[in-house]
């Protein structure tokens, strides 16, 4: 056994966290624990309750003697004298507490035997400031007289903190089966992200991880897999500004103008293959458009480049995308125009536009892109996310019977491309956690499988009877199963994830 637990908390409504983490990956919720905002990247754990001890648990299937908690906290604001736990990490022998990793006032983190209530039998004290998050990786060996606790705190290869020799069980029994993230007191100060736990037995990973974190990866494409029907039936996002006409203007040689940002609306997340511009007069010259991701109101990162258009006609015209664009929910993004000839007659917006000079047709649309100065206009350029089953499935929380897919014959079955992992900063993937969140809707039994494609291989989840209420279902690959080695880029960027029915 390895891998035990492991939660970005990037995908449950802060406004119903405790629903949404009943009916996740986790086994049980107790109803103390609540989804924040304030996230390492989004969503966060807390104390969301008075209901002290209340937590999430989960079981381990196996007896554990070395057990790893992985995770990256934040304390907001200034950090108390005293040893009052806030929240704490809890390894169980059944529904014994072995020991907790207590995340304590005076900034410490204390192991302490049993439950958060127990003796402290080591205390890493000065081990985290306010206002920063701090990034732990805790190994705990359970022994009543050769224990351990083993700390190291932002990825560093050495140990940040050290106690051996330690009496680390309150049972008979010189392992864990059982896990609970438990809250101390009501605290909404104290955020936990990025929650990784695995033992030190078994695949990969078995040891020191380094400082990580989870990515949260949607569906952005529907597949030839397709056998399930969209409820209510897709619906496209608008994207820009396709309709807003002021008057006619240049658009510069070697420049390129920024129309934006645009805000892609909270439920329509999808790919986009097409953008399109209007000329008043045709022209001889070469275009192509872009996608920029927008961040603090500026174009960032260049997501996608069209193709070229030669000679643009009067009227509409589009460009294409060969690779589609995904585009997130609620996300906001710049669309971009940059031409080798000035173009005379494209219909614009009567507001200033962004510009960047300084670049040339041949070399292309910057990436990152650099610095924006204003001058122009904003350039009419609109498109929409393309309807189809990804676009009812591929929201950041789940929305319910809002909009979803449907089967209900036996191998019907749907398969969806993801979006691919940043470009930038992966240096290694520990592994691969799939979820679907499913219900059955009809009378009777009826039972179902996630798929998980990668290559010519394909995995399944268990076959699992559906119950009438939604219920997240979760498949873990430690390692890529079309090669049995360590995941990589262009594996998880390859790679499909669906659902059958099976009964």
């Amino acid at each position: 056994m390895a891998w035990i637990v492991a939660d970005s908390f990037d995908y449950y409504s802060t406004q119903s966290g405790q629903g949404d983490l009943s009916h996740s990956v986790w086994d049980s919720n107790d109803g103390a624990i609540g989804i924040s905002g304030v996230g390492r990247f989004a969503g966060s754990l807390y104390a969301y309750s008075t209901f002290l001890g209340g937590g999430l648990h989960k079981t381990i299937p196996t007896n554990e003697s070395t057990i790893f908690v992985v995770f990256a906290m934040y304390r907001s604001g200034a950090i108390p004298a005293g040893s009052t736990v806030w929240t704490a990490f809890t390894l169980r022998d059944g529904s014994t507490a072995q020991c907790s990793i207590c995340i304590t006032q005076g900034g410490k983190i204390e192991l302490r035997v049993g439950d958060k209530a127990g003796a402290v039998v080591a205390s890493y004290t000065g081990a985290f400031v306010q206002d920063t998050w701090t990034h732990f990786q805790c190994k705990v060996v359970i022994h009543p007289t050769a224990g351990s606790f083993e700390v190291r705190k932002d990825g560093v290869a050495v140990n940040s903190f050290t106690a051996t020799g330690i009496n680390t069980r309150a049972t008979g029994n010189s392992f864990a089966n059982g896990f609970s993230f438990v809250s101390g007191q009501q605290d909404q100060n104290t955020y936990i992200d990025d929650l990784l736990v695995f033992s030190g037995a078994g695949a990969a990973p078995n040891t020191w991880v380094g400082d990580c974190r989870a990515i949260c990866l949607a569906p952005s494409g529907d597949t030839a897999t397709k056998m399930f029907v969209p409820q209510p039936a897709g619906a496209a996002g608008a994207l820009g500004q396709s309709s807003i006409i002021g008057q006619q203007w240049a658009v510069p040689a070697n420049t390129v103008c920024f129309a934006g940002p645009y805000t892609i609306s909270p439920d329509k997340s999808g790919s986009i293959t097409t953008l399109t511009a209007s000329n008043a007069a045709a022209y001889t010259g070469k275009q192509k458009a872009a996608i920029y991701l927008s961040e603090s109101g500026a174009p960032t990162t260049l997501l996608g480049v069209s193709n070229e258009v030669v000679n643009p006609s009067s009227g509409n015209w589009t460009w294409t995308f060969a690779t589609p664009v995904w585009l997130g929910a609620g996300c906001q993004y710049f669309l971009a125009i940059l031409t080798d000839t000035t173009s005379p007659n494209i219909w614009g917006g009567n507001s200033a536009g962004l510009q960047q000079t300084g670049v040339t047709y041949a070399s292309g649309f910057p990436n990152p892109a650099g610095t924006i100065v204003s001058g122009g206009r904003v350039p009419a350029i609109g498109g929409s996310t393309n309807p189809g089953n990804v676009t009812n499935i591929c929201e950041p929380r789940a929305t319910g019977d809002t909009d979803y897919v449907f089967a209900y014959n036996v191998n019907d079955t749907d398969l969806y491309d993801m979006v691919n992992l940043p470009s930038v900063g992966i240096q290694s993937i520990i592994g691969v956690v799939s979820r679907i969140l499913w219900k059955k809707s009809d009378a009777g039994l009826r039972n179902g499988q996630m798929l998980v494609k990668s290559g010519g291989t394909t995995v399944t989840s268990p076959d699992t009877v559906m119950s009438s209420t939604y219920a997240y279902v979760a498949h873990v690959d430690p390692v890529d199963p079309a090669t049995g080695a360590a995941w990589t880029v262009a594996g998880v960027n390859a790679l499909q994830i669906g659902q059958k029915v099976t009964a």
